[in-house]
């Protein structure tokens, strides 16, 4: 077993990647499909984000939305940057393959509807759900942006 990494880059800055680097490996032993039972998604964000303790009382008690779907993941919860008090959540298939979900929400949400990586809604997007609960729909290896209006 043997590990290496080569990046030599030239373009557009010659200079890139120059001095000293800090790399962090892992490995991941399983048995079986590491993609198609999830754990490699579940390792990346542990060791990616791992815990952090924090002092003082949590502004936020239950989610916002919750995602129940085998092989697709939420990669961002946020507000939107426009300051319309909307959520952006985004979408990650992980496996390769198609899948449906589940997004519920805590409160009711006036819609949900498709957007660009800008949050800008999507030309044409129709409305993808409504209420606290939506069905959505995931090709392989998705990356999908919903806003949810309240």
């Amino acid at each position: 077993l043997r590990m290496t990494l080569l990046r030599a880059p030239l373009f557009p800055d010659p200079m890139a990647d120059r001095g000293r680097q800090r790399l962090e490996w892992a490995y991941l032993v399983t048995l079986g499909d590491p993609i198609a039972d999830g754990s490699l998604e579940r390792e990346a964000a542990r060791i990616a984000h791992p815990p952090r303790i924090l002092r003082g009382t949590p502004m936020v008690t239950t989610p916002p939305v919750r995602w129940e779907s085998p092989g697709s993941l939420v990669s961002a919860l946020k507000l939107a940057d426009d300051g319309s008090n909307d959520l952006i959540v985004r979408l990650w298939e992980t496996r390769g393959g198609r899948t449906s979900g589940r997004l519920t929400m805590t409160e009711p949400a006036v819609e949900i509807i498709d957007c660009d990586a800008l949050e800008t809604p999507l030309s044409g997007a129709a409305v993808v759900g409504s209420g606290t609960d939506a069905t959505i729909d995931m090709r392989p290896f998705q990356i999908r942006t919903l806003r949810v209006r309240r």
